[in-house]
């Protein structure tokens, strides 16, 4: 399966809440996402300065979008959207969002934990240890983890180490 280049960008700024996560006693982050013009998303990843990027139109919108929120600007991600062309699953599937394999990991210089999950997970594809819900680090699994390790970083961009995978409950 290779994804196809659909011709455009994808932006999204996500901003910090004055309210707080009640489990990581973080600010909220909420986040508005948008389709923006490939040339654009070139522009503004091509300029070499925050002050190039900023007289970009995606910086101009940033700006204006600064103004009307008392949100505090966390990230602006800006890229490119790829289109896989494949159907949904069957509902005899049942591949539900809410069922989920959790990945912990840690940041390997700041030593602060970073979580992601995989929605709808695939139980024939994973073996379970004896205490039935921290995933065996073989086959998919550990392929997984590797190629994790590979890509992902902390928000400080440091980069992270794997630590333990479970079946959400």
């Amino acid at each position: 399966m290779t994804p196809t280049p659909i011709g455009g960008g994808i932006l999204t700024l996500s901003f910090q809440m004055s309210d707080t996560n009640p489990k990581s006693q973080t600010p909220k982050i909420s986040s508005v996402s948008l389709f923006v013009n490939k040339a654009q998303v070139d522009d503004y990843n091509t300029a070499t300065t925050a002050a190039e990027r900023d007289a970009e139109d995606i910086g101009l919108f940033v700006t204006a979008i600064q103004v009307l929120t008392n949100g505090t600007l966390k990230s602006i991600d800006v890229g490119m959207r790829y289109l896989t062309n494949i159907a949904a699953p069957a509902t005899s599937l049942a591949a539900y969002e809410f069922d989920k394999f959790l990945l912990s990991s840690r940041d390997t210089v700041d030593n602060d934990t970073v979580k992601t999950s995989i929605p709808a997970r695939k139980m024939s594809a994973v073996t379970l240890e004896s205490n039935g819900i921290t995933l065996v680090n073989t086959g998919a699994v550990a392929t997984y983890r590797t190629t994790y390790a590979a890509i992902a970083v902390s928000n400080n961009d440091n980069p992270l180490a794997p630590e333990r995978m479970i079946v959400s409950s």
